[in-house]
């Protein structure tokens, strides 16, 4: 055997090697040799198809000839594991769990299936079998460095943090090297915001194993924190010349990095790199709008149209993008988008909507409503029927709920459901309905004292059929409260670059006047900002003789 090895130039521990300095390319075409020429050889078949795992090009026909020994009860624990590592690939875990679980009762010193396992438990939530694994195998092997961070990363995930850091440490004094290629060891500092300690280790580690995107990606985080953006820069633009290596979330990362730089361009650009099969891609709409607004606002014209354009043709058919690059476009006439749309929008808005809004944008419509509706002579503490129509979150509903006291009813529409979750927390609504508020108005069956529609018509281009709506539920006497921003040319209204709309007041005066309402206070107000500029709008209340 060793003079057959010798006359084709290559040997087991050569091939080893290879794949040991992460020449998975050439180790590959070593075990592809040795399996040929010994195909009875098990080990060699199984690094073959680990070394086809690390480079992502498995060969289908290799893995058929495993899962033929796997099938007939013929294949080794070695090619078991590496069966059960292409199965989690494949994201088939109780597949992969099985094999798994059948090697460790033939051989419960199989680490590497140990960890394994761990992860397969994990990814499956099943804390109950990892708790167990972790206790089965830690007293035997607590000076391994490998089950130490497994055990350190097990701790941590159930809030064991001092325990975390000891056994971190425990495990760099077994092998330093070891350690300081983990993900989970990086996760850890960096969750506990030790920064400097991440730029030490992976610059430690860095030097002996240059293309760990792991360590780089842990690595360029805590420059990124820590304000080092030259050297951040000098990462990424390495790191770049990779591009199937970056994960999703360091483009993400990067791209949110460029744009606090102002470099809209190259953080659309980042950004746009990133698979629609990241689990947090919908949240992107909003980066690349908010993306192409800036550029227009800060003169980068051709730059906004050119990426508004390379994003509608990427999405022809998604309702939101083409409302947005419409906007960017300099479509304006572009008429007002689905109630889908509108659902996607802020049901991605709700979380931290009210910090937003009333934080950093300034908002002031519950003041000035409050102001409005005192001045105007609109008794409270009257039972009335009022209707907070886009109630959002609820920031409108302690204004309202003044009106409709001891035997009214405060009702809210909104067609966002998370946006409503969160106002039913703050508990003003007596009645809250996930609805258009098209439909909801077209379908209600209460006349109303009261209706109210704040900061909304900046989503709706031609407000006519709402008007008429609103005309239809209100009572004899009752009031419409509503706001809309000023546009300042003769046009209805015009679909801005923000991607809201904006409307001619003298054309809604006139409109009010057709459907016979009658302006009671009428206001011009900064209602909130935008860029830190106020955005002028006007705020309506009129009566329905």
């Amino acid at each position: 055997m060793q003079d057959t090895f010798e006359n084709q130039r290559i040997s087991p521990a050569v091939a080893a090697e290879r794949f040991l300095t992460e020449d998975y390319a050439g180790a590959k075409r070593a075990y592809a040799d040795l399996y040929k020429e010994f195909p009875e050889n098990q080990d060699f078949l199984a690094n073959f198809l680990q070394s086809c795992l690390r480079l992502n090009e498995l060969d289908e026909n290799v893995v058929g000839q495993a899962l033929d020994l796997f099938e007939k009860n013929k294949a080794s624990s070695a090619l078991l594991s590496v069966l059960a590592q292409i199965y989690m690939r494949e994201d088939m875990n109780a597949e992969a769990t099985d094999i798994l679980e059948n090697i460790r009762t033939q051989d419960e010193d199989n680490i590497p299936v140990v960890q394994n396992l761990a992860q397969m438990y994990r990814d499956t939530y099943e804390g109950d079998k990892l708790e167990s694994l972790i206790k089965s195998v830690f007293p035997k092997y607590a000076r391994d460095e490998r089950i130490l961070c497994l055990a350190a990363a097990y701790a941590y995930a159930f809030g064991n943090t001092r325990q975390a850091d000891f056994l971190y440490k425990k495990a760099l004094k077994k092998n330093r090297a070891y350690v300081l290629r983990r993900e989970n060891f990086y996760d850890f500092l960096l969750t506990q915001r030790k920064n400097q300690k991440v730029i030490r280790y992976a610059r430690e580690s860095l030097k002996t194993f240059p293309d760990d995107v792991f360590v780089k990606e842990a690595l360029l985080t805590a420059l990124i924190r820590t304000e080092h953006i030259k050297d951040a820069e000098e990462l990424f633009d390495g790191m770049n010349k990779n591009l199937d290596k970056l994960s999703d979330e360091i483009l993400v990362f990067w791209a949110e990095t460029l744009s606090h730089s102002r470099k809209y361009d190259e953080a659309f650009d980042t950004a746009f790199r990133v698979s629609p099969s990241y689990e947090n891609y919908d949240s992107l709409y909003f980066f690349f709008s908010k993306m192409l607004y800036f550029m227009r606002e800060t003169g980068m014209i051709q730059q906004s149209l050119d990426r508004a354009q390379k994003w509608q043709d990427a999405f022809p058919d998604d309702v939101s993008v083409r409302h947005a690059c419409a906007a960017v476009l300099g479509k304006t006439d572009t008429q007002t988008p689905s109630p889908d749309f509108a659902r996607k929008i802020f049901d991605n808005m709700a979380e931290d909507f009210d910090y937003v809004l009333l934080e950093k944008l300034k908002y002031k419509g519950p003041d000035f409503a409050e102001k409005l509706l005192s001045k105007s002579g609109v008794p409270e503490l009257k039972s009335k029927a009022v209707l907070d129509l886009g109630c959002g979150t609820g920031l409108l509903g302690k204004v309202l709920k003044r009106y409709s006291q001891k035997f009214g009813m405060l009702t809210g529409v909104d067609v966002s459901p998370k946006m409503l979750d969160v106002a039913r927390k703050k508990a003003v609504y007596d009645r809250l309905e996930q609805q258009d508020i098209l439909t909801y108005l077209k379908n209600a069956k209460v006349n109303f004292d009261i209706i109210a529609c704040m900061d909304v018509f900046v989503y709706f281009g031609d407000v006519q059929p709402v008007f008429q709506s609103v005309h239809n539920a209100l009572k004899k006497d009752g009031v419409f409260l509503f706001s809309v921003v000023s546009g300042v040319d003769n046009r209805p209204y015009a679909l801005e670059p923000s991607g809201r709309y904006v409307h001619y007041v003298p054309y809604i005066s006139a409109l009010l006047e057709t459907m016979e309402f009658e302006i009671v206070k009428q206001d011009e107000v900064c209602l909130r900002k935008e860029l830190n500029k106020p955005v002028l709008s006007t705020v309506f209340l009129v009566r329905k003789p």
